[in-house]
């Protein structure tokens, strides 16, 4: 067995001597924030990493392990998509596009793929594949907010076999499964819409039985014009930015793919729901 090492504070470039001269050898991260995708990609190819995703309020054991390479491209994504995100938005707001974002761009995978293809559905390497099942979704979305500074739940129902998130928005915790909002979206995403129906305001959220767990949860739901707030705001800024630019944001890339953004090649269908929303 590996040796471990837990690491609290960003590796730099002293800590790369010691770490590889130890190879094999895994690192848990409680999470990629600060890290410097420069220096991860100077580790040793028999470092292994390990992305804890603890907040102190105790861990889940994770067996996803990645390579350098893979963390530091990780890395690279969020950094892409952060670019995006004033730092003056509003909590809603930044785990809103988030959501969003990744709504737009990860699909659910079939479930005839084979075991390797399920484990990397698991984890964050389902960014790679863009086929992601609801531990890889809630995997995702909680590195997400953790690098944002948003407190995240990963949970799991007591077999295992499913897994969404709970956030923090001023001061409560409101659950929210990307995996269903996927599946109710694929042919509105098609057309240039979205509906959000799983997203921090289902309030019959945990009488599903795929959300059940043996501890209790508050049964939190946020008004949905918070939430349609939220959105129309991350619009106006988007087609502020078209406008003032005269062009789309850049696309973001992973590995070889290219993720659109919020827009599709940075526009909005003039006959999407979203388009009427605005001009109503």
């Amino acid at each position: 067995m590996n040796e471990e090492l837990f690491f609290n504070k960003k590796i730099d470039e002293k800590d790369l001597g010691e770490i590889n001269s130890k190879a094999p050898i895994t690192i848990n991260l409680q999470n990629t924030l600060g890290q410097d995708p420069n220096i991860i990609r100077k580790l040793d190819n028999k470092v292994t990493i390990r992305v804890t995703h603890s907040l102190g309020e105790g861990d889940y054991s994770r067996k996803n392990l990645y390579s350098p390479q893979d963390i530091a491209s990780i890395i690279d994504f969020f950094e892409d998509v952060e670019k995006r995100i004033d730092p003056e938005w509003p909590d809603l707001q930044k785990a809103t596009f988030e959501y969003i974002l990744l709504l737009r761009n990860l699909e659910e995978l079939e479930p005839s793929k084979s075991d390797n293809e399920k484990e990397i559905s698991e984890g964050l390497l389902a960014l790679f594949t863009q086929r992601a099942s609801s531990k890889g979704f809630a995997d995702i979305y909680k590195e997400a907010m953790d690098r944002l500074g948003i407190p995240c739940r990963y949970i799991e129902n007591p077999e295992s076999t499913y897994a969404w998130n709970e956030i923090q928005i001023d001061g409560k915790y409101y659950p929210l499964d990307l995996l269903l909002d996927v599946r109710d979206n694929r042919e509105l995403i098609q057309e240039g819409a979205f509906e959000l129906k799983h997203f921090l305001s289902d309030e019959g959220f945990y009488k599903d039985e795929r959300h059940f767990t043996k501890e209790e949860h508050e049964e939190n739901a946020i008004d949905h014009a918070r939430i349609q707030d939220a959105i129309d705001n991350i619009f106006k800024n988007e087609i502020n930015y078209i406008e003032e630019k005269k062009e789309p944001r850049p696309t973001i890339n992973i590995k070889s793919k290219e993720l659109s953004g919020i827009f599709e090649g940075g526009e909005i269908s003039e006959d999407s729901e979203l388009a009427r929303n605005k001009r109503n």
